[in-house]
């Protein structure tokens, strides 16, 4: 499975990740909006570990793998 991002006015996908994520029973995987940070799309696989996407000022989106930070609302999944 891929994620990718729609905007929900155009419908187009302003984002597609490259990694392939397992939807395998064998791991975990959530998707979700950080509720402090309306920009920000966060990951989590148990194949590939914790990824954010972070809309930048010009709209395009970028993906930072594995963040120093992850926030407790994430890390509780």
């Amino acid at each position: 499975m891929f994620v990718s991002i729609t905007d929900t006015g155009t419908g187009q996908i302003v984002f597609r990740d490259t990694d392939q994520y397992s939807t395998s029973r064998h791991h975990r995987y959530v998707v979700g909006w950080i509720s402090s940070e309306p920009e920000q799309l966060w990951v989590y696989s148990g194949d590939v570990g914790t990824s954010r996407f972070d809309r930048q000022a010009d709209g395009n989106w970028l993906k930072v793998r594995s963040p120093q930070h992850i926030p407790a609302e994430i890390d509780s999944w």
